[in-house]
C-alpha cells in the first residue's frame, strides 16, 4: 500500500522520524480498511434489506477492541457479591 502511493521508498527513508512513522501508520490503517472492505463486498452479495449492514458499522464493529478480561480480583468480588444474594434468598422472607 505505502508504494503505490509514493512509487517508491526514498521518500520515506529520507523523512524525519515522526513523518516516517505517521505515514507507515496510515498506510497501514489503509491496508486494514482495504481488506475488511474487500470482506464487506464478499459478505454484501448475499445481504437483503433486512441483513443489510453498512460498511462504516461493519468496520466499526470488526476493528472493535475487546474489553480486557477480568482480574482474579473483579471475579473473586463478582462471587462474593453472588454469594451474599444467594445467602439472603435462603433466608426466611428473603427475596432477591
Amino acid at each position: 500500500m505505502l508504494l503505490t502511493r509514493y512509487g517508491h521508498i526514498d521518500y520515506i527513508l529520507h523523512a524525519d522520524l515522526e513523518t516516517g512513522i505517521a505515514i507507515i501508520n496510515k498506510a497501514m490503517e489503509r491496508t486494514i480498511e482495504d481488506k475488511h472492505w474487500q470482506m464487506w463486498l464478499m459478505r454484501f452479495q448475499h445481504m437483503t434489506a433486512e441483513t443489510y449492514v453498512s460498511f462504516d458499522d461493519y468496520f466499526r464493529d470488526a476493528t472493535k477492541v475487546p474489553e480486557p478480561p477480568k482480574s482474579v480480583d473483579a471475579i473473586l468480588a463478582d462471587v462474593d457479591q453472588i454469594r451474599s444474594m444467594m445467602m439472603k434468598v435462603g433466608e426466611p422472607g428473603g427475596s432477591l
